[in-house]
């Protein structure tokens, strides 16, 4: 490390900067020069060696501002900070002789450099006289020290305000002119160089210059620095800097200077977007930075692996953002005064002010902002529903696209890995149970704060779900193994193989070890079974023992690690969460062939995540919806042959607002398969809290807690995760287990049961009210007008069966019950020139969701069929769009034939032929976007209500782009696009 120890700004773009580096000055000659490199991202940036103090082991350098790093240089560093890389001196000395007669001349920041020439060549004896060059007055620096080493000292400045007003080299022809020396030397910018050589050259005088090359390593390696010195290519770095001035092909020089002139151009001005930022945000203290309709409509999203090549290995899908990609993703954000995304976020994440950071490229400020409320970025933004979570409660998600916040999460964790240390020394000892995602965050807490932790974990491996329930293509193991590593940094002491509940009870924890507290997070892995005949056979695995055998164990690498699996040629799921995606995609990359995913709800109910099912369906995975496991079918030997299910309806929702599945009363159907794999949830088991008399628990398995500071009915337990709430996500886990810090923290203190917490400045954050629709309630835009028709009540009559219904759109307007036209008969509430803009649009989302989930049903073709339910997911979250934007419930869209909508759009009905059914698709959706535009022309042009919908005739015209693209690559033979 290389300390600042002090700055001379002499102008707004040249300061004078001295360093501690002892063994430069050391080695140091005239002539040489260091490269010097301000962060792992920068650049290797030389800077010529303008003075050095051997004694007091010091450097100096001129730096003028040129360039985004030298701008960058002196935006961040200030007296007292560090430099990581500085390396030198590097190059080859001047050539000091007695010459005679010497006139040095340099230019800007490079007429430092002649302090140690001029110092040299005195102490030969030479005459030495100086010619300086500096674009303003107030540049001019070190003139006193100069001239105390030279016969004479001429300046010129462009502005004319001190000296000569003419360029430096005019200047150096009218000093050949009255007085010849015996040698030339200048340091300086290239066209400087090259302009004095040519006026030296008409004197036939000895010149040498010392070159400004781009280098990249300095140290001869790279080549970047060469030039031509007369017949021969010199290397800079290593024969320079200085050279015969009259052999150098400048022309070739210049050529390549500016091989990066547009990049230093782009660089440069990103820097100062940077600084205007920089200003904004954190000194003026600005919100809502722009407005949502200049935010990009869509999510940036990173680079994914094809199919093809990711089911041949358990490497991640997705890549993390590049530096760009995230920039350009954080400047969606609107940087809100009343941010409801942080509302949505369980640990309670300050996510506008760690995006704030990131649109100054402050990345180590953006990690630090996260983990003031959890500790794992690079988890959390991998495995963290945020669809569901802070990104439904974005803002800009009622428009358009939210925020990437998780992908922005995991740019973080990734790019500014933790920097933990224990910040102070106090008495206690921990016993956490269970090394999962809460036991980690309260472990990491305590650590942090300077308490005795030690963790047990009953596996041989630390990390609880994240280890054994998440395959690596999700979140590969070495992230992981960073936090538990950083966790063990801290002086935590991590157990494996040890059961409590059987090596160690609570009890004896908390009396005969000696532990203070006792933190459980031991998670909810006990798995949930059907309950159906054929469950026992040999062929049916729980998904834990599942994804437990491939992570934890390396089944995929069978024989040659030891645990095996057998799964077959045709793999039932039965479940549609999270788990049950996993274990389909897993069980893909092990070499099934078939693998089916069966769900006794709809899609729309299905708990996992939207990005999931689609790489699911990417990958070839067939979903059975609305089906429940009846039997599992087994030979006589106990293998599976298949199972049997029975086709289920939607009725009534139940507690949690989900529509309860009941049998439809249609006839079984069977599925022929060679294994069946059970992810249907899981429970929490009795075995830590068996021996412990008297504590209060909700139902077995799960104790009561305090909310706020995580503490049970039991003096010094506290329990956490899954163990206290049954499953749940990774950031209720983490954001529990650091609530239980808290609350041992303050029993540990003050030793008062039960424990308390202070409010946290998350909480005050979480309870600022949000803006709300005046009209029906709900959550409104800030600074947006928004259309509302939550309270809009539409009654229809359909014109073929005469059955009424109530609802604000149906899929084509048609009947639910028969297919027939509808008729509106009354609007309840009134409906609004706009609103009808919105029901139509509604109407014809909910259509094509209809149409192409029927659609896929009927096409024959694999290919033809994934294609078709990757339109209807794309429609089906257009509708969600329309729903929140406009603040409305769709109805469900119930199948539609697609010979009734062939029928409706006047062609004939396309028989599951795949280039048919795209064809009709392109029909409704040309159809849909020249009735919004003409619709548009009957309304004044400058109206909210012409514009709408102009807006709903562009996104139909996209759909049209869509489908065109991919009905031509369907008839080229080349797969879909999406």
């Amino acid at each position: 490390m290389f300390r600042i120890l002090d700055q001379q700004v002499i102008s707004e773009h040249l300061s004078i900067w001295t360093f501690a580096a002892a063994e430069i000055a050391r080695a140091a000659r005239a002539g040489q020069f260091v490269i010097l490199r301000l962060d792992e991202n920068g650049e290797r940036l030389p800077f010529t060696l303008c003075d050095w103090d051997v004694e007091q082991g010091t450097i100096t350098l001129v730096i003028a501002e040129r360039g985004r790093s030298t701008q960058e240089m002196r935006q961040r560093f200030r007296v007292g900070d560090v430099i990581r890389d500085l390396s030198g001196p590097l190059g080859r000395p001047s050539l000091i002789d007695h010459f005679g007669e010497v006139l040095l001349v340099g230019e800007g920041a490079a007429a430092g450099g002649l302090l140690p020439q001029a110092r040299a060549l005195r102490a030969r004896g030479n005459g030495v006289r100086m010619l300086l060059g500096f674009d303003r007055a107030r540049d001019v620096f070190w003139e006193e020290r100069l001239r105390a080493l030279s016969d004479e000292v001429t300046i010129t400045t462009r502005d004319g305000e001190r000296g000569l007003a003419i360029p430096l080299d005019e200047a150096l022809a009218g000093r050949l002119e009255i007085d010849r020396p015996d040698r030339v030397i200048v340091l300086g910018g290239n066209h400087t160089l090259r302009a004095c050589a040519e006026r030296t050259r008409a004197f036939d005088l000895p010149t040498i210059v010392s070159l400004k090359t781009i280098m990249v390593d300095g140290a001869g390696q790279c080549g970047s620095c060469r030039v031509r010195v007369g017949d021969e290519t010199r290397f800079a770095c290593l024969e320079g800097p200085e050279f015969d001035a009259h052999a150098i092909d400048f022309e070739e020089l210049e050529q390549r200077q500016h091989r990066f002139a547009s990049q230093e151009a782009t660089a440069s001005e990103e820097l100062e977007r940077r600084c205007r930022m920089k200003t904004m945000l954190f000194e003026e203290d600005r919100h809502h930075i722009h407005k949502i309709r200049e935010v990009a409509p869509r999510a940036y999203r990173p680079v994914e692996r094809p199919v093809r090549e990711r089911l041949n290995d358990f490497a991640e899908v997705e890549s993390t953002y590049r530096w760009a990609d995230a920039l350009a993703e954080a400047q969606r954000c609107l940087q809100c005064a009343r941010p409801s995304c942080v509302s949505g976020c369980p640990a309670g994440v300050d996510i506008p002010g760690f995006i704030r950071h990131l649109l100054v490229c402050n990345v180590d400020a953006a990690r630090d902002t996260i983990q003031e409320a959890h500790p794992f970025p690079a988890i959390c933004g991998r495995v963290c529903p945020q669809e569901s979570q802070c990104e439904a409660h974005c803002i800009v998600g009622r428009k358009v696209d939210p925020v990437a916040i998780g992908r922005l999460e995991r740019f973080v964790g990734d790019t500014a890995p933790a920097r933990r240390s224990r910040v102070t020394e106090q008495p206690g000892r921990v016993a956490i149970v269970g090394a999962g995602p809460a036991g980690l965050a309260c472990a990491e807490d305590l650590a942090r704060r300077g308490f005795d932790v030690t963790v047990f974990e009953a596996l041989h491996a630390a990390g609880g779900l994240l280890r054994t329930g998440i395959p690596s293509f999700v979140m590969p193991p070495t992230i992981l193994e960073r936090e538990i590593e950083s966790l063990r940094a801290l002086g935590a002491e991590i157990r494996l193989n040890t059961v409590i509940g059987r090596t160690r009870t609570i009890p004896q924890l908390l009396q005969a070890d000696g532990f203070d507290a006792v933190f459980v997070g031991a998670g909810a892995s006990h798995p949930v079974l059907p309950g159906i005949p054929g469950e026992n056979a040999r062929q049916v695995y729980t998904a834990n023992e599942l994804l437990t055998r491939v992570n934890l164990m390396g089944s995929d690498e069978f024989p040659f690690r030891g645990t095996p699996l057998v799964l077959g040629e045709a793999v039932v799921i039965l479940g549609g969460g999270n788990t049950a995606i996993d274990c389909a995609r897993v069980a893909r990359r092990l070499g099934v062939p078939t693998v089916y995913c069966v769900y006794r709800r709809s899609r729309k109910e299905a708990p996992a995540r939207p990005v999931e099912l689609e790489r699911a369906h990417d990958e070839g995975i067939q979903f059975r919806w609305l089906e429940s496991p009846d039997q599992i079918l087994t030979t006589e030997s106990g293998d599976v042959a298949g199972i049997r299910l029975l086709p289920m309806r939607l009725g009534e929702p139940d507690p949690r607002g989900r529509r309860r599945p009941l049998p439809s009363g249609d006839s079984p159907r069977t599925l022929t398969c060679s294994a069946v794999i059970l992810a249907l949830g899981s429970r929490g088991h009795t075995l830590w809290h068996e021996a412990i008399p008297g504590l209060a628990i909700r139902e077995p398995g799960r104790p009561i807690v305090d909310a706020a500071t995580q503490a049970t009915s039991w003096p010094g337990l506290f329990a956490g995760g899954d163990a206290a709430t049954g499953p749940a996500t990774v950031v209720r886990a983490l954001a529990a287990g650091r609530r239980a810090a808290a609350g041992i923290a303050d029993w540990l203190e003050r030793r008062t049961w039960p424990p308390t917490a202070p409010e946290s400045a998350v909480s005050s954050r979480n309870a600022s009210p949000e803006p709300t629709c005046e009209r029906c309630g709900r959550p409104r835009l800030e600074d947006e007008e928004a259309w509302c028709c939550g309270d809009t009540e539409l009654g229809w009559r359909c014109l073929g069966c005469g059955k009424r219904s109530e609802g604000f759109a149906f899929p084509y307007g048609f009947c639910p019950s028969c297919g027939g036209e509808l008729e509106l008969l009354e609007a309840k509430t009134g409906l609004t020139e706009a609103g009808d803009a919105i029901r139509e649009a509604l109407e014809l989302g909910l259509g094509a969701v209809a149409f192409f989930e029927q659609a896929a049903r009927e096409t024959g073709d694999l290919t033809v069929r994934m294609l078709l339910e990757r339109l209807a997911d794309r429609e089906r979250r257009h509708v969600a769009t329309l729903e929140r934007r406009y603040h409305v419930s769709a109805v469900e869209a119930a199948p539609i034939s697609t010979e009734r909508v062939a029928l409706h759009a006047g062609v004939a009905p396309p028989d599951g032929d795949a280039a048919a059914l795209l064809e009709l698709a392109i029909r409704l959706e040309i159809e849909a976007r020249d009735h919004f535009r003409h619709r548009s022309t009957e309304h004044p042009d400058a109206s909210a209500t012409a514009v709408l919908y102009r807006e709903l005739a562009a996104e139909e015209q996209d759909h049209v782009h869509q489908l065109e693209t991919e009905l031509a690559r369907l008839r080229e033979g080349q797969p879909g696009l999406w």
